[in-house]
């Protein structure tokens, strides 16, 4: 289908590819092993799982994923969403270290990526939790009607990152 898409070696109807990359699912008899599908956290981390409030975050996944694409379509990419759902600000710059650390090993070995855009600038509704995952770089009160926005740790960190080009401390 995404050969289609793409063109199917005719005529190229895309330019770029769009990646949407959070982490991973694991399945065990047919059932998600993540958060989000009810999965217990406490056994989660026995198994060795990192996990954000809904997925397994696993940085090497994009680096596969990413070689994959480049390899098969020669197209540049952008990654156009990603970000840790959690309220726990010290877990997800670890997270989105790693990732962006992941991301730039996958530029050196030659992947065309031109840009990273996170997710989210601000919590949002997310349809099947409603407001309860954490995503944004500014938290919004939602309880106010004003919807007062808060910068959140992980703004700063990651408005340092992208002034510096580098993933310095």
């Amino acid at each position: 289908m995404l050969d289609a898409f793409l063109g199917g070696g005719r005529r190229r109807a895309s330019t770029f590819i769009g990646l949407n990359y959070y982490g991973r699912v694991r399945f065990h008899h047919f059932r998600a092993m993540i958060p989000a599908s009810g999965a217990p956290v406490k056994r989660l981390k026995d198994f060795g799982f990192v996990c954000d409030d809904m997925v397994e975050r696993y940085p090497a996944g994009m680096v596969k994923i990413l070689a994959y694409l480049h390899r098969k379509f020669k197209l540049p990419i952008y990654i156009t969403e990603h970000g840790a759902a959690s309220s726990d600000e010290t877990f997800r710059e670890r997270d989105l270290r790693a990732n962006l650390a992941a991301l730039h090993g996958a530029m050196a070995g030659g992947v065309d990526v031109r840009g990273f855009f996170y997710w989210s600038l601000l919590d949002n509704f997310e349809w099947q939790f409603g407001y309860t995952k954490k995503f944004g770089l500014l938290a919004v009160d939602f309880t106010d009607e004003n919807l007062p926005r808060t910068l959140k740790p992980l703004a700063r960190v990651y408005t340092r990152i992208c002034q510096e080009n580098a993933l310095s401390q």
